[in-house]
């Protein structure tokens, strides 16, 4: 077996050689941190970002974890125009019926090729096969014969105190990977892994040529012909790379490769065939790791797209063999246009000799930033963070509920992560990091901002926010609650306040700081505060609450009178 990247630039296949804190955070310390006031990086353009002109989208990206917030800008392709969408965010959208050059297939025997904005169909003398990425006609005169097999990937798990990696890997399913058939850039045939047992059944020669391959790529459809998620190799050198590295691929110029394993035909056994990729390959070091973080967030798409109805939009994860991020592992959200498609979100995992990417704590916490971006609405505080760490609420709130759906994902109360030296382990059902209590909200704390109920808008721990979503989703067994709140529109849609400003119910407004330096968790001076709305957690509860969730529940996990001094009685409920 050999790895291979697989490249899709040109609507082919072929083949080519070849964190973080209990939430991720790639430093320690303070986020409040400031040795002066600092000035808004993004020169007032709004995480929802804005329409220059109809072809030009300006936005303020804040990375999660350790990333720097900075003015980008978009340009819409000449099928596109900038459009602002049902929750205020601007975004590079279609104009016409079709992007030119994509393909599908509608029906067995005929391949649909856009052409100027407009679907046009032209019939298949073979059979239409299709991929997320591309699809084509078969070349004719080549006998089939249904081969099945089961893929697999070798990745360390945790060992049973919960205290570190074990040296030996162990196997585990390749859920949700593409399979293909490839002769050349010829793709003969398609098929998925199940998502249950990695299991598939595809069509192959009945008589291989030289050449011809089995085909493992990190690339998931989204069930109408189009991508959900995919692993893409940024194409840079070893070593720590910057954020804006991926700037490259961002008008659709450039192209990354999609992350895959080939196994050549010929000498592939009779009967059942068994793909492994292996923790390791001479050409691609980190060959366990990309798999299994793809195998993690498939899992947990496909149970958002469930409980939701529907898919999130297109997700790149970055991973470079060898490559570590500056923000160690993060999200972003972004405008990309790769593949004939435009993504929307990033994901980045650094692929290092730590293996973070076996924390899986980690990956489904960078994940929840990505459900919390695609069904509700980015939270415009980032920055470096600890576990025990008082921070701002729009911030806290963004870190205690991609923990949280994490623990939900695993079906765990405690957070490990053992990329980084010590490793660290949150216990939320003991109110623990490494063993140690983290500092706890109580009414009498001060807020950090005006709010109409003394105590609600304090800084407080992400790890707090997580405990306090544990119970209220009563750990994994009763998340619909929350989910639901995430994504309605007094979640994700501003209202006019008092004042003549725009924001949500409970009127916070994004904090900014210098976080350059750390001052065990006490911050030195006041940071600024943006003209960006943010949501924290008690909209959350709001919208909970007025959507019927119980009160006694909800005090059971504030505990009001001593802890979080949400009041249960008195939800502000969106305006009609």
């Amino acid at each position: 077996m050999k790895s291979r990247h697989l490249l899709t630039a040109l609507g082919v296949f072929a083949s080519t050689a070849f964190l973080a804190a209990c939430s991720s955070s790639a430093e320690n310390g303070d986020s409040a941190k400031a040795t002066s006031l600092p000035s808004d990086a993004c020169n007032g353009v709004p995480t929802d970002g804005r329409c220059v002109d109809s072809k030009t989208v300006e936005f303020c990206g804040i990375p999660t974890e350790g990333g720097k917030a900075r003015l980008q800008v978009a340009t819409c392709s000449d099928e596109e125009e900038c459009h602002i969408d049902d929750k205020d965010v601007a975004n590079c959208v279609l104009k016409v019926g079709c992007r030119t050059g994509d393909t599908a297939c509608a029906g067995t025997n005929t391949l649909r090729t856009c052409k100027d904005g407009a679907w046009v169909d032209s019939p298949c003398s073979t059979t239409c096969v299709s991929t997320p990425i591309t699809s084509t006609c078969r070349r004719p005169g080549i006998a089939l014969t249904t081969r099945s097999g089961r893929a697999t990937f070798q990745r360390r798990r945790e060992n049973a105190s919960r205290t570190a990696i074990e040296a030996t890997p162990i196997e585990a399913p390749a859920r949700g990977f593409l399979v293909t058939f490839q002769r050349g850039t010829d793709v003969i045939s398609a098929a998925t892994t199940s998502v249950d047992d990695g299991s598939f059944s595809i069509d192959v020669p009945t008589t291989f040529e030289a050449g011809d391959v089995l085909r493992l790529a990190t690339v998931a459809g989204d069930g109408a012909g189009g991508i959900a998620y995919l692993v893409a190799d940024p194409g840079l050198p070893a070593g720590k790379q910057k954020l804006d590295a991926l700037d490259v691929y961002r008008d659709g110029t450039q192209t990354p490769q999609v992350w895959s394993w080939d196994w050549t035909a010929a000498d592939l056994p009779p009967g059942d065939v068994d793909l492994q990729i292996p923790l390791a390959l001479s050409d691609m070091r980190h060959a366990g790791g990309i798999a299994n973080v793809f195998d993690q967030i498939g899992s947990s798409y496909r149970d958002l797209k469930r409980r939701y109805g529907k898919g999130g939009a297109p997700l790149v994860i970055w991973m470079g063999d060898s490559v570590e991020w500056d923000c160690g592992a993060c999200q972003q959200d972004e405008k990309r246009l790769l593949f004939a498609t435009r993504f929307r979100h990033d994901l980045l995992f650094s692929a290092t000799d730590d293996e973070m990417y076996f924390s899986d704590s980690v990956v489904q916490h960078e994940f929840g930033h990505y459900v919390m971006a695609a069904y509700g609405k980015p939270i415009p505080e980032g920055g470096t963070h600890d576990p025990s760490c008082p921070l701002y609420p729009g911030q806290a709130w963004s870190e205690g509920f991609a923990s949280w759906f994490a623990m939900y994902a695993l079906n765990s109360s405690v957070y490990t992560d053992f990329a980084r030296a010590g490793n660290l382990t949150c216990a939320y059902d003991e109110y623990t990091v490494n063993g140690e209590p983290w500092p706890r909200p109580t009414p009498a704390e001060k807020d950090v901002s005006p709010s109409g109920t003394p105590g609600l808008l304090q800084r407080m721990t992400e790890s707090e926010v997580t405990a306090t979503l544990l119970k209220l989703s009563r750990g994994s067994a009763d998340p619909g609650p929350i989910l639901t709140a995430l994504a309605s529109p007094r979640m994700t849609k501003t209202v006019a306040l008092p004042g003549g400003r725009r924001g949500y119910e409970r009127a916070y407004f994004a904090h900014q700081w210098n976080d350059d330096e750390s001052n065990a968790c006490q911050a030195t001076s006041p940071p600024q505060v943006l003209p960006n709305p943010a949501q924290t957690m008690a909209d959350l509860f709001d919208a909970m609450l007025c959507d019927g969730f119980d009160q006694a529940r909800m005090d059971a996990a504030n505990e009001p009178a001593t802890r979080y001094p949400f009041s249960s009685r008195s939800p502000l409920c969106r305006r009609r």
